[in-house]
């Protein structure tokens, strides 16, 4: 009954678009009904049926797109799927809206195709319904409507376990004395942001490693600190905002010694994924003193949007870019650098969490929340991640995390002043200010 019903909201749904006729069809064996942040969703048996003949050609192919307003993809990691029990190859547009499936030859009469293993990753956040639509002119646009579809049940949701694709088109330069990288970005709608890990061999044989995190948005990566003679790997990892971390893409690159500094001889490898292991960012004892002087206007201009109103010299700013820069905090918030946006208990133990390296109980959303709930005394009885968190609970939770007394501390002068919610910049602030002490 309930498949009936769906079907029914659908064909309402659909009956305002208008397709120029076709005399072929799409039909999927069963309405798909998807989970939220369900993992990367195989397509039930579809059947496209040529019921005129020569409306399906061999020229043009076969091409099943996804409407642009729908938070989905086409999972470009699945390189062949069965056509009519033959494994064969499938390509993507660049956008992965639009699968290709290839025809061998132009279909005839009631002719029909049959379609296994198609697979898509699904983003949005709600209950919608959604149609596919055939493109048999190999012009970009649908020719008409699938007959079943899928939907989205927020109400069974699941942890999103799935990591974003990987970085594409990775490549160097030598460029005013640094090393630049650059990539392009995937196209995952929940990519949160870029993780580098540099793995430096110098040339008296000591290694050394060190991490970056850059906002979803960077694509560009310098490196002045490179030296002739040494051997760096670069690994670039995209992770979403449940902290899911692909493989990472490998980056091999030998610094040599040439007559031209401009130069570098660059020995490029992009190798099969394997398992990166992201190290904790650890702050130098030694440097806890200059966290804040530590940011460049170049750092702030990497995440503070320009006309933003803000004043980038305020101590407020840097602390905030010092922990987007460390990837402890989101740099945008709604598409904007919002410095007193509320916190909530969740997204004040994820961020606080990480900068004091409290341990994951796991790859659960809010993680570091649930960690910190088991602690005692860290997080009163009773709250939920949902709920806004009390400036008086976030100051003594970052006191507690730093080691710091009530009575030692100078981060706030009076602390019975500590009244309604935590935003954004004084959690920042706090941090900073801990962790110099």
């Amino acid at each position: 009954m309930t498949i009936i019903s769906t079907l029914v909201v659908m064909a309402a749904l659909s009956s305002s678009v208008a397709f120029a006729a076709s005399q072929a069809t799409f039909f999927m064996q069963n309405w798909l009904t998807i989970s939220l942040n369900d993992d990367p969703v195989v397509l039930p048996k579809i059947t496209i049926t040529d019921n005129a003949g020569g409306e399906i050609t061999a020229k043009n192919g076969i091409g099943i797109l996804i409407d642009k307003e729908t938070k989905a993809l086409w999972d470009k990691t699945v390189k062949k799927i069965t056509i009519d029990g033959v494994l064969r190859d499938v390509t993507y547009s660049s956008d992965l809206k639009r699968v290709s499936v290839s025809v061998q030859a132009d279909m005839v009469v009631a002719q029909q195709l049959v379609i296994e293993g198609l697979t898509m990753r699904v983003y949005d956040q709600g209950i919608s319904y959604r149609n596919f639509f055939v493109d048999i002119n190999n012009d970009g646009v649908g020719d008409f409507e699938g007959t079943n579809g899928f939907s989205i049940d927020s109400a069974n949701r699941r942890t999103d376990r799935t990591a974003p694709f990987e970085v594409e088109s990775l490549a160097s330069a030598y460029e005013d004395g640094k090393v630049v990288i650059s990539w392009v970005n995937p196209l995952d709608y929940d990519l949160d942001r870029i993780l580098i890990t540099r793995d430096l061999t110098r040339a008296d044989g000591t290694k050394d490693q060190s991490v970056v995190a850059l906002d979803r948005l960077s694509n560009r990566y310098e490196d002045g600190a490179a030296k002739a003679g040494e051997s760096i790997k670069y690994t670039v990892i995209t992770k979403d905002y449940n902290d899911n971390s692909s493989a990472g893409v490998v980056f091999d690159l030998i610094v040599s010694e040439l007559l031209n500094p401009a130069q570098v001889n660059v020995t490029l490898e992009i190798v099969e994924p394997i398992e990166v292991v992201v190290p904790a960012v650890v702050v130098d004892a030694d440097a806890k003193s200059s966290l804040r002087d530590g940011i460049s206007d170049a750092d702030i201009s990497a995440v503070v949007t320009p006309g933003s109103g803000l004043l980038l010299t305020s101590d407020y700013v840097k602390d905030v870019v010092y922990l987007v820069k460390n990837g402890w905090l989101k740099a945008d918030y709604r598409g904007n650098f919002r410095l007193v946006r509320h916190l909530k208990y969740g997204e004040f133990a994820d961020i606080v969490g990480q900068a004091f390296g409290v341990e994951v109980p796991g790859m659960s959303r809010n993680s570091y929340y649930f960690a910190m709930k088991k602690m005692e005394d860290l997080l009163p009885v009773g709250v939920n991640a949902g709920e806004r968190i009390k400036r008086e609970d976030a100051f003594r939770i970052i006191l507690k995390l730093a080691g710091l007394k009530e009575g030692e501390q100078t981060i706030v002068s009076d602390v019975s002043s500590l009244s309604w919610y935590a935003t954004r910049k004084e959690l920042a602030h706090w941090i900073v200010e801990a962790k110099s002490e």
